[in-house]
Formats: C-alpha cells, sequence, structure tokens
C-alpha cells in the first residue's frame, strides 16, 4: 500500500479544518452569545458625561452593543477567533491595527488591517468580535465588513451597515438607519424612525411602531403587528404586512412580487391600487364603502375611508384581507 506523504495529509487536514470554520461561521447568527474564547483579548471600561458617540468598525467578525442599565460608561470587549497557519502554526495579529480610545464622549473601537492579504493558503485569516456594554441613551455607527450586528435596548441616532451579515435591531427607538449588502435585516420593538437598505435579503419587523422607510433590490418585505407609517419598495420581492393601525399613510411598491395587507383593526382606508388583480374577498362586504376600477388601477374605499393607502406592483396580485379571530 502507497503512503500518504505527511505534507500532503497535513494539506489535507487543514482544508477539512477550514471547511468546517467556514460552515460554522455561515449558520453564525447575532443573537446573544457567549464568544468561543472565554477571555477577550483586549477590554476596556470609559468613563463618559452626556450622551456617548460610539464607533465600531471590525473587517471580520460580529458586533453586539447592548445596554446594560447599571454602568455609566462605555464597556468594550474585543474577542479574536485564530485558525490555524501552516507556515507560523498561529495566525497573527501583526498585520492588524486594533484601536481602543476615547475623545471626551467619542468612544473608537475598531480593528483595521494594516495591509492586503496576498491570497495564498495560509495567509491571514482571524475572526474578531465587538462586545459593548451601553447607557440607554448612546449614538452609535456599527459596522462590520463580514458579520453579523445586534443593537439592543438604546435610545438616540443610530447606523448599522453589514456588507455580508444579518443587522438586528430590538427594542430600541430614535433615528434608525440599517444597511445590509448581503444579509437580512431584523428588527423588533423599536419605535420613532426607522430607515432600511438592502440589496440581498429579507427586511422581518415584528411589533414596530412609527415611520418606516425600505429599499431592497432583491428581497421580501414583512411586517408583522406594525402600527404606524409604511412606505417601502423592492424590485423582486413580496410585501406582506399585519398592521394594527395605520396612523398616517402606506406606500407599497413591487415590480415583480405579490402586496399582501391584513387588517387587525377595521379602520378608514382610501385605498389606490396598480395592479393586475386586487382581491378583497376576505374582507367584510359592509366594510366595503366604494369600489371602482379601470384597467389596471382600482379605488377602494374602506369605511369612512380617510387614510391613504398607495399600492403598486407590475406583474403581481394585491390581497387585502382581515386579520382572522
Amino acid at each position: 500500500m502507497r503512503t500518504i506523504p505527511f505534507f500532503l495529509l497535513l494539506l489535507f487536514t487543514v482544508a477539512l479544518t477550514n471547511i468546517s470554520s467556514a460552515r460554522q461561521l455561515h449558520f453564525a447568527t447575532a443573537e446573544h452569545h457567549s464568544p468561543e474564547q472565554q477571555d477577550p483579548y483586549r477590554s476596556r471600561f470609559f468613563n463618559v458625561k452626556g450622551i456617548p458617540e460610539l464607533s465600531v468598525f471590525t473587517p471580520s467578525g460580529d458586533i453586539e452593543v447592548i445596554h446594560n442599565p447599571d454602568i455609566n460608561g462605555v464597556f468594550v470587549e474585543l474577542y479574536v477567533k485564530r485558525g490555524f497557519s501552516i507556515w507560523s502554526g498561529s495566525k497573527s495579529l501583526d498585520n492588524y491595527r486594533i484601536i481602543l480610545s476615547q475623545n471626551r464622549n467619542f468612544i473608537t473601537a475598531s480593528v483595521e488591517k494594516k495591509q492586503a492579504s496576498s491570497g495564498y493558503f495560509g495567509s491571514d485569516e482571524i475572526q474578531f468580535k465587538f462586545v459593548v456594554q451601553t447607557p440607554v441613551k448612546i449614538t452609535s455607527n456599527l459596522r462590520s465588513m463580514s458579520g453579523h450586528i445586534l443593537l439592543d435596548g438604546v435610545e438616540g441616532r443610530q447606523f448599522l451597515q453589514s456588507d455580508a451579515g444579518n443587522v438586528n435591531l430590538i427594542n430600541s427607538k430614535g433615528e434608525l438607519s440599517l444597511v445590509s449588502s448581503a444579509g437580512s435585516v431584523f428588527m423588533k420593538n423599536n419605535q420613532w424612525l426607522i430607515q432600511v437598505k438592502s440589496i440581498a435579503g429579507d427586511v422581518i419587523l415584528e411589533k414596530n411602531t412609527g415611520e418606516t422607510r425600505i429599499r431592497t433590490i432583491s428581497g421580501n418585505i414583512q411586517a408583522s403587528e406594525y402600527s404606524g407609517s409604511f412606505i417601502c419598495a423592492t424590485t423582486s420581492g413580496n410585501v406582506d404586512l399585519s398592521f394594527m393601525q395605520i396612523r398616517e399613510g402606506v406606500f407599497l411598491e413591487t415590480i415583480s412580487g405579490n402586496v399582501t395587507i391584513e387588517l387587525m383593526n377595521l379602520q378608514g382606508l382610501d385605498i389606490h391600487s396598480e395592479s393586475m388583480k386586487i382581491d378583497v374577498d376576505q374582507l367584510p362586504a359592509s366594510y366595503i364603502s366604494g369600489k371602482r376600477s379601470n384597467g389596471r388601477a382600482t379605488n377602494l374605499k374602506l369605511g369612512d375611508g380617510e387614510i391613504p393607502v398607495n399600492i403598486s406592483t407590475i406583474s403581481g396580485t394585491v390581497h387585502i384581507k382581515q386579520k382572522a379571530n
């Protein structure tokens, strides 16, 4: 029997290790969880007077920012996950610049790569994770080039962006902006103004209130138990909304997808729809106070018909229904 050379066996083992790590990273989520490394690589507590302005950046890995009611400053922990390198036996941090700094109320926590990777199979691949505890009122700018982002329980102006990962925002209120290039956006129990831009991923909301504006290229938009005004547009995706209450107005647009509006409370709506078909069979007949169609356009009055709702889909159907008991 021919013996496999040791060097080839080593390469095969490393390849399997890299595949396994990639799968674990792919299925990682930005929910609260303890990092694999028990102790942080670096940590620092920043005393602040007033509202902290937090900026966090990592080229690879997750960011979690969580409100802690028991602290008056900002506590930053950086975790590092290093794989195996054929050449040196361990991944090196020499190619990275790590910054944990403070300038008055402005806090910076970032990891930056000093130079581009050489591209060989033994090149640098390190996963970083920031876990940050803050007071309830903060201003934040959070960005990961390859990882998930979670922001939980804060108030103020927030900006979250992931180039290749999910963006999660829960229990927060203020002016909230989220951007995802290749991942989904999840929002729950948020208030006030929410703005979302997504290229390839779904946008999912649950129990949010206020004003929401969403633009996505290839993804579905879904909201449940929503209250407020809602403006959204998607190129290739469905729009599926469940409303507790429509307060000001709704503007929904999709090119190749269906639009579904589920009403939890029968309030007065003035609906203008541009679509292939509009389906109102699941509404009570007494709730429909007027309906007029002209080609693709349909004007539909529900109840006293006060609040405007505008819907447009090029190749889809509009469904308007009452929530089943």
